[in-house]
């Protein structure tokens, strides 16, 4: 399996309230298993739990880049991942 190839569209507050982060990404679904994103935050790199293994190319898709944008607005927050 390969990489998902993620692009975030957005890193700034889209809603104007304090503590609040909005984080957003395009992907193409595929074969992956795994994430990787190199951003100016910093590396992130995501592995697909192995429930969603034999899940559909678009539902681990989904998955990873919902992840990657929990990943980013935490660290926004300065919250760990």
């Amino acid at each position: 399996m390969t990489a998902l190839r993620i692009e975030t569209l957005c890193a700034r507050a889209l809603v104007p309230a304090p503590g609040v982060v909005w984080r957003a990404c395009r992907f193409r679904p595929g074969p992956a298993s795994e994430a990787v994103h190199e951003g100016p935050e910093g590396p992130v790199r995501l592995t697909l739990p192995d429930a969603l293994a034999r899940a559909v190319d678009r539902r681990r898709s989904e998955f990873l880049a919902g992840r990657l944008c929990a990943a980013l607005a935490l660290r926004a927050l300065g919250a760990p991942e």
